[in-house]
């Protein structure tokens, strides 16, 4: 009998930690023109944006990419030196991708200096992710909730 209550209560003791993680690792998936965001938050703060922007060439894509890619590596230098960003490119033969993670703890979302948003974001923005919701919506974005 004490057996069977120690394997309930080690069941009941992961499904609870589980359920945990699941809150901690919540995200929203926003596209808007050829930017995707991903929105990661804990609770109601959000932690972390990740914007990825497309630049699909046709014809003589060789030298676009390339000299997007160098366009790219620019502008890094001017946004990396800003703590909590990093940026990652991603070369597919007619398209660049370019990733960029921002941690919003610390980052000037308001006045955002590297133009990383589309969407001027407030204090109120950051801090709700409903509130953030509604006003991507509202900016005709696509937002839907992942489940990890």
């Amino acid at each position: 009998m004490k057996k069977y209550i120690t394997i309930v209560c080690i069941f009941i003791l992961l499904v609870s930690t589980s359920g945990c993680k699941l809150i901690d690792g919540e995200k929203m998936i926003c596209s808007f023109k050829t930017n995707n965001y991903e929105i990661n938050y804990r609770g109601t703060n959000i932690t972390q944006v990740r914007i990825s922007r497309q630049y699909i060439y046709e014809g003589d894509f060789q030298a676009k990419v390339e000299e997007k890619k160098k366009q790219i590596e620019e502008y890094e230098k001017k946004i990396l030196r800003n703590p909590g960003i990093t940026s990652e490119i991603v070369l597919d033969r007619a398209m660049v991708e370019h990733i960029i993670t921002v941690e919003l703890d610390g980052y000037d979302y308001e006045h955002d200096p590297f133009h990383l948003f589309d969407v001027p974001l407030t204090e109120a923005d950051v801090k709700n992710v409903e509130t953030l919701r509604e006003r991507l919506v509202d900016q005709d974005f696509n937002c839907d909730p992942i489940v990890p």
